[in-house]
C-alpha cells in the first residue's frame, strides 16, 4: 500500500500480516505439498518476523489459563499411579458414589462386588491392591491417607 500526503502509510496487524505471509508462500508452494511441510517452510523463511507474534500468543494463552483457575484439571480428577483403570469416583458403600481418593475400605469392597463380572478383572485386581493397603491402616482410613502416608505413591 502506497501512502500519499492524503493517507499516512497503515503497517498490517499481526493477523493480517501474518495472513499475508501465509499467502505469499503458498503461491510458491508445489501442489501436493504437504501442510506440515508449509508450515514449517513459513516458519523457517519468517522467524524473526512471528516472534513478538509468538510472545503475544503464549502471554495470551497463560492469562487465560490463569484466569480460569476455577476451571482448572481437578487433581483428584487425574487417575491415581498405578491405579489408571479404575475410575475418579466409585459407587461405594449403600451405592453412594465417592471420589476414589476419599473411599474407605468399605466403600472399596462394595464397588468391588459391583465389579464382579467378566471382563473386568484389572479393575479388580488394582481394588484388591488398595484394599489391602487400607486394611493395614486405622479403621475409616481413606486412599487420601494412604496417599499421604506414602503406602500409594502418588506424582
Amino acid at each position: 500500500m502506497q501512502s500519499d500526503a492524503k493517507t499516512p502509510h497503515l503497517r498490517p496487524s499481526g493477523a493480517e500480516y501474518f495472513a499475508s505471509r501465509v499467502a505469499e508462500t503458498l503461491t510458491k508452494t508445489q501442489p501436493g505439498t504437504p501442510i506440515r511441510t508449509i508450515a514449517e517452510q513459513i516458519y523457517a523463511e519468517q522467524r524473526y518476523d512471528f516472534e513478538p507474534l509468538f510472545r503475544q500468543w503464549v502471554i495470551a494463552r497463560i492469562v487465560k489459563l490463569l484466569s480460569k483457575r476455577e476451571d482448572a484439571v481437578d487433581l483428584e480428577q487425574l487417575p491415581l499411579p498405578g491405579f489408571e483403570s479404575l475410575p475418579p469416583r466409585i459407587r461405594g458403600e449403600r451405592q453412594k458414589p465417592v471420589a476414589l481418593l476419599d473411599a474407605t475400605w468399605s466403600d472399596l469392597r462394595q464397588y468391588r462386588r459391583n465389579l464382579l463380572r467378566p471382563g473386568r478383572q484389572k479393575k479388580i485386581q488394582q481394588v484388591e491392591r488398595l484394599m489391602s493397603i487400607l486394611k493395614e491402616m486405622p479403621a475409616g482410613s481413606t486412599v487420601r491417607d494412604a496417599i499421604q502416608d506414602g503406602k500409594v505413591p502418588w506424582n
